[in-house]
């Protein structure tokens, strides 16, 4: 997201490295875990729904959350949010694990960037959209606010779900 620097890169840089993707796997973990409960809970309520409209007669109401229901259920089947949370939770483990080590004596770029390249290689695919907001927030969390990228509606929708 950055120009190519004209000079050595230093383990300050990889730290930061490290950071924003650990911060981008954490927004998309809470992204994917609210998914899954707001899923299971429509799920529940138009369950609900269809129970009482079965027992109370209403043949319109029943089909619209029989429908409702099955299309959530489907969603989550497909998809799987709740086990696309627990994969991001797992890289962001590897990439603090990875961001204990740098402080380590002997640590060097080389080595680090090779390490930080062999755990985003295993860490599982994200979504475009919290590049921006995971940068920022690792800027901000570092003291670098005046390098802040701006957001687009569905970067701050994103981020405002996350």
């Amino acid at each position: 997201m950055t120009a190519d620097a004209d000079y050595p890169r230093s383990l300050y840089e990889v730290r930061m490295d490290i950071c924003y993707y650990a911060k981008l796997h954490v927004l998309h973990e809470r992204l994917y875990a609210r998914l899954d409960k707001g899923i299971k809970a429509i799920e529940l309520i138009a369950g609900s729904g269809a129970f009482y409209a079965v027992t109370a007669g209403y043949t319109g109401a029943t089909k619209i959350c029989a429908l409702v229901v099955t299309t959530f259920a489907l969603l989550s089947l497909v998809y799987d949010y709740g086990g696309r949370a627990r994969e991001m939770r797992g890289a962001v483990r590897n990439y603090l694990q990875l961001l204990s080590e740098v402080d380590r004596k002997g640590a060097t770029v080389a080595s680090q960037d090779k390490q930080l390249a062999q755990v985003g290689k295993d860490a599982p695919t994200t979504i475009n959209g919290l590049a921006k907001p995971a940068y920022n927030q690792n800027l901000a969390s570092h003291g670098r606010y005046s390098y802040a990228l701006p957001l687009s509606r569905w970067e701050r929708f994103l981020q405002a779900v996350a």
